[in-house]
Order: structure tokens, then C-alpha cells, then sequence
């Protein structure tokens, strides 16, 4: 069977970096092992007209990956041609999990395929063949006959040695999802495993993994390096594991490999605070990593029992400096705006963040997840109603842009404290820098300009330009024209490494 699988394109105003799309690319590798005929459809870097390569592919279904919000309203318009050519439509992925009913009550689609999708699409390709009855595939989801809804048993997760190699020879061209992030010249993506057993409530992984962190077996993930390396002149490595490391004897393999294998490759990855030793750093940078980001939200400690971040901040400053010591480049990623959060607790987080000094530091507005915990304690309060459409559900996805404040914050001061970390971000030095490297973050920006021409042309990369011009004139602004709101906050670059 022909299939289509499409990553649609997000409704961000501009993107410079394009993740490779791992859900096609793990559900493409593993149908090829079982006979269909795959193409990946990847709209961001494919800008082609819908109709067209909707007639010129002629596939059997269409299957479309949905990881974000961001990702429906173009999803869609893919589904609502493929339809009109009576082209059987699967839709999948983190958030379709989230939002089958809407999805299926659009008429946009079929079936909806709910979390993992490897075994369920097979299913679901048989079930469009005729070969299987629908009722019989576990974690789909549909309307029967009289239109009601019905959502299938859940199917347990797969063993993921089941699983193939990544197969990138399904990919437009890998150097589209290539990037520098120094020293790297081409830093390609890769994933050791699925899911995390913490339960932050912001986030929808209770929902979707059931709080399990499952891991691939180190030979694929050896074999996918191993590609990316040889075939296509990887020389770095984004992790994108939401845990990275956290099994230690799969942890001294990985750097054993990396130093034996590909010694001269540099890597990035991410993990909670206070999952690694002081030794474990060393041999981590030693293997050639660079930069750890840690997620650490809040300063507040009220703030982060709330959210069930479950690290005492009382360790925090100590492994910092201790990540710092082994030569790591340190990254912080923080939320602002939380449903309830004070002005107070928003002053914590800004002296955490100082006090810190982190390499990089990255400020998120809070963003209401349908699924999460949080998300349901809004609707119980009725600040809060359930989408019935899925126009509703993108409006969810847009109310991190501050329009829908859940903090006792005003609106001005998530927007100035956000911007201000922002704009000192384009100064920021790696843990290397100090030989050369400062101003990352800004040549980085300026590197991808030039890549955005070559990954979708000019006029596309001009959109992109004029989208960042208009995010950095803006951040400009916040970080700048409000002084009675910095000095609420003490937002003075002379504060960073200072201990309020």
C-alpha cells in the first residue's frame, strides 16, 4: 500500500530551525519493514500545493503526525483535499491523542490513531484495505455508524527493540534538518528514548506515557549515529530525550561509545536537576558533550511543589556550579506565569535565575496543555471550557502569547521579565567561549538566516526574516522601555552571579 505520512506545517510566525519529523520517520522506517510503499511529506521544508502532491504521490491513505496545536490548522487543509479525493485519512500523534473526538467530529478524518502509533497504523492500513475490522484495532479511535464516538481498549506499549533503525534515506535531504550550535557545523537530531516518570503538571505526560521512560536498545541508537556520521557528516548530536542519562550503566556505554567511535563529535542533551554526580559530568564532557539544559521552572518553592517539580532548589546553585566545574555549558529552562502565581513568586524566579548564571537561560510564558493536570484544574475552576471544535483547540494553542493570564501577574511584567532574559540571551557564552565562542546565541540567529535560504528559498526566507525582525523589535521594546517594572524585578544585567 502507498502511504502518505505529513508533518504539516506549524503556525509559528517564523522558524529557523527544523526538527527532524521523528514520529513520519519512525512510522515510515517501521511500515517499509512490513511491505508499504512510504513517502514523508515533510510542509515545512516542502512548500508544494496540497492538490498537487496530493495527485502526483496517488497514495492509498494519508496519515498526518500531531505533535503540537500549532500543527492543526494546516493539518486540515491537507485532510480536507485528501478527503475530496476520497483518500482514507489517519490522524496521530501527542496531540490528536489529546483531541480525537474533536478531530473525528470535523470530518476531516477516519480514524485517529492514540499514543505510540507503530502497531496501531498497521492496523489502521489493514482496516483501510479491508483485511480488518476496525472494532478489532486497539488505541484507535472513531465514529461508528450511528456517529457516536468510540475510543478502542488502549494498546500497551510496544517492546521498542521491535523497532528498526531510523531509516533517514526517507527524508527529503538531511541537511534541511541540520544547524551549527558550536562547535558542531552539522548538529543532527537524535532520540534514545520515550517518555519520562516524573508528573509535572503542565505537561501531558501522565496523559500520554503514563509517567513510563522507555529505552531503545544502544545498538539501534549506535546504528543511527553511526548513519548520521558516516553518511551524512553529522558532528553533533542534539539529544532530544526528555531524560537523558538517567539509567547510569546505559550512560557509561553511550560515552564509552561516543569517545571510542566518534570521538571528535560534540553532543547536547537534557535532564532534571540533580540526576548526575560531579564524576558522571567529567565523563560526560570527556565523551564530548557540551551543554546540559535542565529543567528547572521556578524559583520558588511553594511554586514547585504546586507543579510537582520534585528537585529541592536547596541543591540547585551547588550542581549548577558543579555542571559549570566540569566544563559544561550550563541551560535553564523556565516557566513564567503559572495559574496563581504571585508577583513574589515571579520575583523568586528572577533571583534564581541571576543567582544561577547560566550559560543560557530560557524564559517560556505558561501554556495551557489539554490533557495535564493543570489544564483540568482550570476547567473545574470554569476559567476554562473544554474545546468542542477543532478551531476551539487551536485557540488553546495560542493562549501562551499572554492574552489568557492564569497568573495574579500583570500581563506588562511577564512580558517585560521574559523579554529582558531574552535580549540578554544574544550575549550569552559557552563554557568554551571564554576562547572565542561568546555572542552564541546572536551568531547562531545569524547563521540560520543564510540556512533558511537554502532549506525554502528566498521568498520564504524573507518571511522568516521580517517575522524575527519584528520578535526582536518587540523584545527590544519590553527589555528596554519599562523601568519602573525592571527595577520591580531588578532586572539589571549586573545581577547575574549576584545572591539576593
Amino acid at each position: 500500500m502507498k502511504v502518505l505520512l505529513v508533518n504539516p506545517v506549524p503556525d509559528f510566525g517564523f522558524n529557523w530551525n527544523f526538527d527532524m519529523p521523528f514520529s513520519c520517520l519512525a512510522l515510515g522506517s517501521f511500515l517499509q519493514t512490513r511491505g508499504h510503499e512510504v513517502r514523508i511529506w515533510d510542509r515545512r521544508v516542502e512548500r508544494v500545493h496540497i492538490q498537487k502532491y496530493i495527485a502526483r504521490s496517488a497514495p492509498d491513505a494519508v496519515c498526518l503526525s500531531v505533535i503540537a496545536s500549532t500543527y492543526i490548522r494546516d493539518a486540515m487543509d491537507v485532510a480536507a483535499v485528501a478527503k475530496d479525493a476520497g483518500i482514507p485519512v489517519i490522524w496521530g500523534g501527542h496531540y490528536a491523542t489529546i483531541v480525537p473526538e474533536e478531530i473525528l467530529r470535523s470530518g476531516l478524518a477516519d480514524w485517529v490513531g492514540l499514543r505510540e502509533g507503530e502497531y496501531t497504523l498497521l492496523e489502521l492500513l489493514a482496516v483501510v484495505a479491508g483485511t480488518q475490522n476496525i472494532a478489532d484495532v486497539l488505541g484507535a479511535a472513531y465514529l461508528d455508524a450511528d456517529g457516536r464516538f468510540v475510543v478502542n481498549p488502549e494498546r500497551p506499549f510496544a517492546n521498542l527493540a521491535d523497532f528498526p533503525p531510523l531509516d533517514y534515506a526517507l527524508l527529503p535531504d538531511i541537511r534541511l534538518y541540520q544547524t551549527a550550535m558550536a562547535p558542531a557545523r552539522h548538529l543532527s537530531s537524535i532520540i534514545t528514548s520515550k517518555g519520562c516518570p516524573y508528573q509535572c503538571t503542565f505537561c501531558f505526560n501522565y496523559y500520554y506515557h503514563h509517567c513510563q521512560l522507555r529505552l531503545r536498545p544502544l545498538e539501534l541508537v549506535f546504528a543511527e549515529i553511526d548513519t548520521l556520521a558516516r553518511d551524512y557528516g553529522a558532528d553533533g548530536l542534539m539529544i532530544l530525550d526528555e531524560l537523558f542519562g538517567v539509567n547510569k550503566e546505559r550512560l557509561r556505554a553511550f560515552c564509552a561509545f561516543m569517545r571510542e567511535k566518534h570521538p571528535a563529535m560534540s553532543w547536547f542533551c537534557c535532564n532534571a536537576v540533580g540526576n548526575f554526580t560531579a564524576d558522571e559530568l567529567k565523563m560526560m564532557y570527556a565523551a564530548g558533550c557540551k551543554t546540559i539544559s535542565y529543567g528547572i521552572e521556578s524559583g520558588s518553592r511553594e511554586l514547585l511543589a504546586r507543579i510537582k517539580k520534585n528537585y529541592d532548589p536547596a541543591i540547585l546553585a551547588a550542581f549548577i556550579q558543579q555542571t559549570k566545574d566540569a566544563g559544561l555549558t550550563t541551560s535553564g529552562s523556565f516557566i513564567i506565569g503559572f495559574p496563581k502565581e504571585t508577583v513574589a513568586q515571579l520575583r523568586e524566579t528572577v533571583h534564581m535565575v541571576f543567582r544561577l548564571a547560566l550559560d543560557l537561560v530560557v524564559l517560556n510564558y505558561f501554556s495551557v496543555v489539554p490533557g495535564s493536570e493543570l489544564f483540568n484544574e482550570l476547567v473545574d475552576e470554569g476559567k476554562i471550557t473544554p474545546a468542542k471544535t477543532l478551531q476551539e483547540v487551536i485557540a488553546y494553542g495560542e493562549r501562551n502569547d499572554m492574552e489568557h493570564n492564569y497568573s495574579e501577574i500583570p500581563t506588562i511584567d511577564l512580558k517585560v521579565v521574559r523579554c529582558f532574559f531574552r535580549w540578554n540571551a544574544l550575549k550569552a557564552t559557552t563554557r568554551e567561549g571564554e576562547k572565542g565562542s561568546s555572542l552564541i546565541m546572536l551568531k547562531m540567529a545569524l547563521s540560520q538566516v543564510l540556512l533558511m535560504v537554502f532549506r525554502t528559498g528566498v521568498r520564504n526566507a524573507l518571511v522568516n526574516l521580517y517575522g524575527a525582525a519584528k520578535e526582536f523589535l518587540v523584545t527590544f521594546w519590553y527589555a528596554h522601555a519599562h523601568p519602573k517594572i525592571r527595577k520591580k524585578y531588578d532586572l539589571y544585567r549586573r545581577n547575574f552571579g549576584r545572591r539576593f
